[in-house]
């Protein structure tokens, strides 16, 4: 994409620059009015600023994706802490009722294997 350069030429002309063409050549020369010197330092106070604030959004913005990728990692090992914890909570639980033969309410056992069903198929049933 080729920038607007009339407005940027015309942005040159307006802090003070002059056309001057030597050897086929333009060029843009500073002419040192005290009134283009002050425009000159307006306009490059201007483009500093604008530079900071891009700069500083630009910081904010790592700043707060670095900040949600941490927290995104510190809840992900909250979360596999608690199944860690839990697992191991089973495993106590389960290794003291055989130990002692001594259930704790929760999800009761399978007492027994589930009835067969007729499962039909293309090739008969099974």
């Amino acid at each position: 994409m080729q920038p607007d350069l009339d407005g940027v030429l015309q942005l040159v002309v307006d802090l003070g620059f002059r056309e001057k063409t030597e050897d086929f050549v333009t060029y843009y020369v500073f002419s040192g009015s005290k009134s283009a010197n002050n425009r000159l330092r307006v306009g490059t106070s201007m483009i500093k600023e604008a530079i900071e604030f891009e700069r500083q959004k630009l910081e904010d913005e790592e700043r707060r994706l670095a900040q949600e990728e941490s927290e995104r990692k510190a809840h992900m090992q909250k979360i596999h802490l608690q199944i860690y914890d839990d697992r191991l909570s089973v495993a106590a639980r389960a290794q003291r009722e055989r130990h002692s033969g001594y259930k704790e309410m929760g999800i009761p056992g399978r007492k027994s294997t589930p009835a067969k069903g007729k499962i039909a198929t293309l090739h008969g049933e099974v």
